[in-house]
């Protein structure tokens, strides 16, 4: 198997993840309300915009027969389905009864409802050709201080440049595996380069994520008044909301990171 950027266990260590002792009476239905209520079967969805690109241009730099086989385990693994499965099972192993009702309650409440709204017609491709529109009219005039100060609060209450930065690098990983397995021999690069590489590409991400999601959450939210906006962030902060967006973050990664593993137990296959 390939070297892997991070195992599951260190992902669910540094993003607070399941621990011992919590993952007693949330039921597999109430997760999957859970999930649709959060908007996470929405972002999974849109996984294959981080890959199909990077994947087509590879076509001319590795044998065409290796290229659709890697295309078929990909589409495979990052499957909706199977990534909304392996989601839930990983949210269900660290989230108890208690912390679930608790973050339910919010997402159910008129402003949760509103939000989620927002953030998902903003993620669809209309809703990005918007954004761009609206990014572009904006000219760079900066926004407001307080409201660009929420805004960096969002950003650190929801980990968003960590969880983006890592999304990207895990399901890119089997392109960049492949290029290296099917390049001449003298320019292949060792399992250690190989790790050091993917290392720098999520360190070089973490500041682009950052500004790409303030700019996101700045059209996302343009309608949602600063108290409304304040209320938000004092959710993600208290106890309920850290302990709810660690474990859903951690239980998307290792999501993602279960259909690498998936791709590269069949690796060989392509050779």
């Amino acid at each position: 198997m390939w070297a892997a950027l991070v195992s599951v266990l260190a992902l669910g260590l540094a993003l607070g993840g399941p621990r011992d002792g919590l993952a007693q009476g949330a039921s597999k239905q109430q997760v999957v309300e859970l999930m649709m209520l959060s908007g996470a079967n929405r972002a999974l969805e849109r996984v294959t915009d981080l890959y199909l690109p990077m994947l087509e241009l590879s076509r001319d730099k590795m044998p065409q027969a290796v290229h659709k086989g890697l295309k078929n385990l990909m589409l495979r693994a990052f499957d909706p389905r199977r990534l909304n499965a392996q989601y839930v099972a990983a949210l269900q192993a660290g989230l108890d009864e208690k912390l679930l009702m608790a973050s339910s309650e919010w997402l159910k409440s008129p402003l949760g409802l509103r939000l989620t709204r927002l953030e998902v017609e903003a993620s669809t491709e209309e809703g990005r050709k918007r954004m761009e529109t609206w990014s572009k009219r904006l000219g760079g005039i900066p926004p407001l201080r307080t409201r660009f100060e929420l805004m960096l609060r969002l950003v650190h209450a929801t980990n968003g440049a960590v969880v983006a930065a890592e999304t990207e690098v895990i399901v890119k990983e089997p392109i960049i595996q492949t290029l290296n397995a099917t390049a001449p021999e003298k320019e292949r690069q060792t399992p250690e380069r190989m790790f050091a590489k993917l290392v720098k590409m999520r360190d070089e991400l973490l500041d682009k994520k950052a500004q790409l999601l303030v700019t996101q959450m700045l059209y996302t939210y343009r309608d949602v008044s600063d108290d409304e906006l304040r209320r938000y962030v004092v959710f993600l902060e208290s106890q309920t909301g850290r302990q709810y967006t660690d474990r859903a973050n951690a239980a998307m990664l290792a999501a993602l990171r279960e259909s690498n593993d998936w791709i590269a137990a069949r690796f060989h296959q392509l050779f």
